[in-house]
């Protein structure tokens, strides 16, 4: 699955390669200290899933030292992205705008963004949760999102978790191949 969705969906920022990103990042994610995401793959597979979706605008709740914010943003530069204020961003006039939400930090989330993530989000939202482990508040999230009725599709891809949010992906979509 990872091969899949890392070569099939074509980087479409020539001009910056997520090689080019992972080396300028390698010698923070490697420190003792660094607190986000290590490993490259991870990293690769939220980077091309981000130039993938259809999101304009993104929320990304990170710890501070995280490295995951500058690859969302060299993915997808004309996306409208947030890292701090994200409460503006949920509760702003674009509220029909696909969103695209990055969690990397295994912490309550605040109540605004719960609220968001428990009710319908806008046609072509994706969540990707990153979990290594399988417990505390990411996870339980996870579960919670696989309940709610506008999440059509939930992968569960070891170390990170995704929903989509997509009408035209119903049974009626793919009843051939069941």
């Amino acid at each position: 699955m990872f091969h899949l969705l890392t070569r099939v969906v074509e980087e479409k920022t020539p001009y910056y390669s997520f090689d080019r990103l992972a080396s300028e990042t390698e010698e923070l994610r490697d420190s003792a200290d660094y607190r986000g995401i290590r490993r490259r793959k991870v990293l690769e597979l939220i980077f091309r899933l981000t130039i993938f979706s259809s999101a304009k605008r993104a929320i990304c709740i990170s710890p501070g030292d995280s490295v995951l914010p500058k690859y969302l943003f060299a993915a997808r530069p004309e996306i409208e992205f947030s890292a701090e204020n994200v409460d503006r961003l949920i509760t702003d006039s674009k509220q029909a705008d696909p969103l695209l939400v990055v969690v990397e930090r295994d912490a309550p989330l605040p109540a605004f963004i719960r609220q968001c993530l428990s009710g319908s989000l806008p046609d072509g939202s994706m969540v990707i949760l990153y979990c290594p482990r399988r417990r505390g508040a990411v996870f339980s999230l996870w579960q919670e999102l696989g309940k709610n009725p506008a999440a059509r599709v939930s992968i569960d891809m070891g170390e990170l978790l995704i929903v989509i949010f997509h009408r035209g992906l119903n049974k009626r979509s793919y009843k051939a191949f069941l």
